[in-house]
């Protein structure tokens, strides 16, 4: 298993989420229009996690196949400052619907790897429009967080372990973390300005 750095010493940056493709990041519940917006912070972690190469780690999937992130990563903080502008359209995809034994009738969309686990029955497909953005611009984010891990993000985003995507995965980025900095050491003293 990968390490992560936990200390007390805090810092900050500015992360640069750069569209390469048309994107769509859909935070709320999947329905059969889902539109696009700003990434959520749990979607940025997911970015992180792709970079230091974290979502191979099987422990980090959960139950209905999502990754929740180690906790160096989850204590950090995102805050949006800028959103890239530019054109909307909808794009329409099929989906595929499995219902859990356990969960009754509604149906969820889930990973067709939770199938072969096993614990879903049922299948079908349904259509779905996605609504996708052609930014222009930016989004940009200050970052908060332990120092040494924000640094290890930022060498990350310059050779990252997967491919870096936010929202769907056709949704292809690029990210930096710039101007980092640290804000407080273990012994409590804030940096100089």
């Amino acid at each position: 298993m990968i390490k992560l750095p936990s200390t007390d010493d805090l810092g900050e940056g500015r992360l640069e989420i750069d569209p390469v493709l048309a994107t769509s990041v859909v935070s709320g519940s999947k329905s059969t229009h889902m539109r696009t917006g700003d990434p959520s912070e749990r979607q940025i972690r997911g970015l992180i996690g792709n970079a230091l190469g974290l979502h191979s780690e099987s422990i980090m999937v959960n139950h209905c196949g999502h990754w929740d992130p180690p906790e160096p990563i989850s204590n950090l903080s995102f805050e949006l400052l800028e959103s890239p502008s530019g054109g909307f359209f909808d794009d329409t995809r099929w989906d595929h619907k499995f219902r859990s034994s356990s969960s009754g009738p509604n149906a969820e969309t889930m990973s067709s790897s939770l199938v072969q686990d096993g614990g879903l029955c049922g299948y079908g497909k349904t259509v779905t429009t996605r609504q996708r953005q052609e930014p222009e611009g930016l989004w940009t984010y200050r970052a908060h967080g332990d120092f040494h891990l924000l640094r290890r993000v930022q060498r990350a985003f310059l050779d990252p372990k997967a491919a870096l995507y936010i929202g769907d995965s056709d949704s292809w980025i690029e990210a930096r973390l710039k101007n980092l900095r640290p804000t407080t050491s273990s012994s409590g003293t804030g940096s100089p300005n």
